[in-house]
């Protein structure tokens, strides 16, 4: 008797512990900048539909230019979740950041969704640069780290989310203040060290020369055509190799929003004039 109760205690701890590990062995973190994601596209439902059905295919999402007056962003992002939720069965947490851009310039904020079945929030904050204005970007990158709910799972991470702006002047200054925001955040907690930078950097990786104070980089987009027309290679996802090497799949791109959605390139340009760009990453393999 006594044989079997051991048996069946031993069952029911291995039964506890496989339900607390059946995450996903790998995470798709994503960027893109919905041109101007107010009241218009929010409010028009093929247009949000259709950037819902993009999002749904990452599991974390960074997303620049959420601008909306009357309610500071909530009601668009607000307006996203539902449509994630109602329609795809996704259930996305927001992290909304406050309002940021320079006085005369234009005013957006910064959102992070996450699939909160497979993470949790650890923290967000906005973070400045120089206690001298001069020296600082005209929009403050938000801050967010999270952890995955899988206990077998060891990769933590922090997002830094920017948008640099495209005036050439402004922009060298933006990327010098980028450089030491990495280094800051990622001696904010000497834990965990992997920072991921990602969001519209307004430049190509050969162009990042600002970010050169940080060495080891990796630009997980290295290719042109991150806008819907052209060739610019304006978005990316940055990281360091030493850091971050052991839990980056080496998968990463764009994802081609008219041919994802089998729209035109006319129609796809109405959602935004960029396009997201993502990177794959193991959840098993930090041992940092």
């Amino acid at each position: 008797m006594k044989a079997r109760r051991l048996i069946l205690f031993s069952f029911l701890v291995f039964l506890f512990l496989s339900a607390q590990s059946h995450g996903p062995a790998t995470i798709t973190i994503a960027s893109w900048n919905i041109e101007q994601f107010g009241e218009a596209k929010s409010g028009d439902s093929v247009r949000l539909g259709r950037i819902a059905k993009v999002v749904k295919e990452f599991d974390v999402i960074a997303i620049q230019e959420i601008v909306h007056a009357a309610s500071e962003g909530r009601v668009v992002i607000d307006r996203l979740t539902d449509e994630l939720r109602d329609e795809h069965d996704r259930k996305y947490y927001p992290v909304l950041g406050p309002r940021t851009g320079c006085p005369g310039g234009r005013v957006e904020q910064y959102a992070v969704l996450f699939d909160s079945e497979i993470f949790e929030l650890v923290e967000s904050r906005t973070i400045g640069d120089e206690p001298n204005p001069a020296d600082n970007m005209c929009r403050d990158p938000l801050v967010v780290e999270l952890k995955l709910k899988d206990t077998a799972a060891t990769f933590t991470f922090t997002l830094i989310v920017v948008h640099t702006d495209p005036d050439p002047t402004k922009l060298r200054r933006d990327l010098n203040a980028l450089g030491r925001i990495y280094q800051t955040v990622q001696a904010d907690d000497a834990q965990d060290d992997d920072v991921i930078l990602l969001g519209d950097l307004n430049a190509e990786p050969r162009s990042l020369e600002g970010l050169g104070s940080v060495l080891d980089l990796v630009y997980a987009v290295p290719d042109s055509g991150t806008m819907v027309q052209g060739t610019k290679g304006n978005d990316n996802i940055v990281f360091q190799w030493g850091s971050t090497g052991e839990d980056y799949t080496g998968r990463a791109g764009i994802l081609r929003v008219a041919e994802f959605l089998g729209i035109s390139e006319q129609d796809a340009d109405s959602l935004s004039d960029h396009q997201p760009v993502y990177a794959v990453f193991f959840t098993r393999r930090d041992t940092r």
